[in-house]
């Protein structure tokens, strides 16, 4: 039978249509990150992370790293709904790595293009803090002069933790960076906190626990992983009653 011009074409066109669609069809099935948050933690690692993406429901492994330098940890929880999984970071060096996922306990690794990166940044440190101390009615803005936080992708999440009986998270506001300083290529910033509310005295309900305290203020800057309260990078803050309070 002849087949004409306007018929040859249609056919070609649902040929074209057919391998497009089986095309998608078995992209669609490989695991693909949209994202991950935090995006950014502390080297010594154990900062849980979500994966965003598509089809990630048989995921059970993540991977850390540009081979042969990879960490391969196990899927902490994966909720099934093919849209996240939840790792932990391995311990790593400053500066970002790519993060990839596995069905197939580690035969084969998604995404193979258009990595997701999570970086890695050293523990930050405080180079001066004020005031030191406040009503423990809260309120009080405390200020720090940080090294390395800017290395956080994550810094709308900084915070601080004041280990007050509950501790209580603050957020941080960034306040102003200073210019780079020669030889590093770390920018010192200002940002603050503000202190919480302990309690009133003249509440007769917490008189009794509205005694002047000392606690310590550990600080986060993906709002996750805290500063190890070493000696030469402890922060304190005193809560003052209204009757020692100048």
């Amino acid at each position: 039978r002849r087949v004409h011009g306007g018929e040859h074409i249609n056919h070609m066109m649902k040929f074209v249509l057919f391998v497009c669609f089986v095309s998608l069809c078995f992209a669609e099935q490989y695991p693909s990150i949209k994202s991950i948050s935090p995006q950014s933690g502390l080297i010594k690692g154990g900062t849980q992370i979500t994966i965003y993406g598509q089809n990630l429901a048989l995921v059970s492994r993540c991977r850390f790293g540009v081979f042969p330098n990879v960490t391969v940890v196990d899927v902490k929880l994966n909720p099934r709904d093919g849209k996240r999984v939840f790792c932990q970071t391995p311990p790593g060096i400053a500066g970002p790595i790519p993060v990839e996922v596995s069905e197939d306990n580690g035969l084969s690794w998604f995404p193979q293009s258009e990595k997701i990166f999570f970086s890695y940044y050293n523990n930050p440190r405080v180079v001066s803090y004020t005031p030191t101390s406040g009503p423990s009615t809260g309120t009080t803005l405390v200020t720090f002069l940080i090294d390395g936080f800017m290395n956080s992708r994550d810094t709308q999440n900084a915070s601080c933790l004041f280990q007050t009986n509950p501790p209580q998270v603050q957020p941080m506001t960034l306040n102003s960076c200073l210019p780079i300083r020669p030889g590093t290529s770390q920018s010192p910033c200002y940002a603050s906190c503000e202190a919480p509310k302990v309690c009133y005295f003249h509440d007769p309900v917490n008189k009794k626990d509205c005694q002047e305290q000392t606690t310590s203020i550990l600080i986060s800057l993906n709002g996750q992983d805290y500063t190890t309260p070493v000696e030469e990078n402890k922060i304190s803050f005193t809560f003052q009653n209204e009757w020692t309070y100048p």
